[in-house]
């Protein structure tokens, strides 16, 4: 898509053959040498749908890609007997108008999860972690799954990795990150600091379930009950979000010691620039390479912007540091939480975000793209993607966006009033 194009968004409501609605939207660009008559849409290659229309599910509530897959998480998934959530992973390629078919899903072993079972999700090329954080006293799971040899499949094959606190943890399972033989779990509490757990795969064999972890916190004094909220695991380096509605909220970063995750390093702390209290920063975090993204949904620039920060790793390593780039929306009104939802892959940054307003909004996603000198402080988006455009009062909540190579993924976990998934394959690269 050219970064100077002018875009207009058509939306469809269709039914199926049993009465259930669902919907897509189509983003068409306006051509150097005006309009002509098409019926190709620009830009919008697939629309990921649940192969259980389940309504209510919130599918698209939490998306994971990678460059042939894309793991997909259904929270609030339901039958007369279960409530607990569900895991799907779609296989590319993402080019027919409505991708149910190569959907596998994935359920807790002999059926019993906790509740939210697919609030995150996080996937890589041989495996899949699903948080499952659970609701009142519930302390909750996150549970991995191998990639069989021959591709995914529906599966309930997993190894549940629990708190090692034990039912005096809240939220564990909130946010997951997956990286290599290493499984980064984050939960949130009530009155106490947060925590964030690494699991680690047997050198030899598969996945166990276990309860085995090594804690990681704040340093003392530092943590809130927020620690946790979100996660971003590398080979090398974890990411934890504390976003707070009271302080500034901080990321802290830990390097991997070279005797290994055993030995957790001091963190370094990233801070916003701004350091208002309510900025909500590290609601959102993610990670590629030397690059790690921060969401803060809460901040704001007069009333009228939240916001997105770029830290760059110095040649000398990470340090803590509020110097960063400030990625805006060009317009927002207040509350769009823009930041919401972050992603990073290479050079490109995807931001998604949700409405918190009570009547119909406009949702957008923005694409920045990493400038030849570096990032820097912008508003201007070269790629704009607008989706969920039907004005539905629930179509307000939460965006999920993911990128993986050249492609984009957005996830409405209400449209339709089941939710939808839209893939934009080779986006970056046409």
């Amino acid at each position: 898509m050219s970064a100077a194009a002018t875009s207009v968004v058509v939306g469809a409501l269709q039914s199926d053959d049993n009465g259930e609605n669902f919907g897509a939207a189509y983003v068409f660009n306006v051509p150097s040498d005006g309009w002509e008559y098409t019926t190709e849409p620009m830009g919008l290659t697939a629309t990921l749908i649940s192969p259980d229309w389940n309504y209510g599910q919130r599918f698209g509530s939490s998306i994971s890609p990678t460059t042939e897959a894309i793991a997909v998480g259904a929270p609030n998934f339901s039958t007369v007997s279960n409530s607990a959530g569900a895991a799907y992973v779609f296989t590319g390629p993402f080019n027919s108008l409505f991708a149910i078919s190569d959907a596998a899903k994935l359920s807790p072993p002999d059926g019993v999860a906790e509740w939210r079972f697919g609030w995150s999700v996080s996937l890589t090329t041989n495996a899949m972690a699903v948080g499952s954080p659970g609701l009142l006293s519930r302390p909750g799971a996150a549970y991995v799954y191998a990639k069989p040899d021959d591709g995914w499949v529906s599966s309930s094959d997993a190894a549940k990795l629990s708190s090692p606190r034990s039912d005096t943890d809240r939220n564990f399972g909130i946010s997951v990150s997956l990286s290599g033989g290493t499984a980064a779990v984050g939960a949130t509490r009530d009155s106490e600091a947060g925590s964030a757990y690494l699991f680690t795969k047997p050198q030899a064999g598969s996945w166990q379930s276990t309860s085995e972890a090594i804690e990681v916190n704040a340093p003392r004094g530092e943590g809130l009950p927020l620690f946790g909220t979100s996660v971003a695991l590398t080979e090398d380096t974890l990411v934890v979000g504390m976003p707070s509605g009271t302080d500034p909220g901080a990321v802290y970063v830990y390097s991997k010691p070279a005797s290994g995750w055993e030995s957790v390093s001091v963190p370094v702390k990233l801070t916003s620039p701004e350091g208002n209290n309510g900025d909500l920063f590290g609601a959102s975090v993610a990670i590629s390479g030397d690059t790690i993204v921060v969401g803060a949904p809460g901040s704001r620039d007069n009333y009228l912007f939240d916001a997105v920060y770029v830290f760059t790793k110095p040649s000398s390593g990470w340090g803590s540091t509020s110097d960063a780039a400030k990625l805006t929306p060009e317009t927002s009104e207040h509350r769009d939480w823009f930041g919401f939802s972050v992603a990073i892959d290479g050079d490109a940054v995807v931001v998604g975000g949700k409405s918190n307003s009570r009547y119909p909004r406009s949702h957008d996603v923005y694409v920045f793209t990493k400038p030849e000198g570096g990032w820097v402080s912008t508003s201007v988006a070269p790629i704009k993607v607008l989706v969920d455009r039907s004005g539905y009062y629930l179509d307000r909540n939460a965006f999920s966006v993911g990128v993986a190579r050249d492609s984009v993924f957005v996830g409405t976990p209400n449209s339709g009033g089941t939710g939808v998934v839209y893939a934009y394959e080779d986006f970056l690269d046409s």
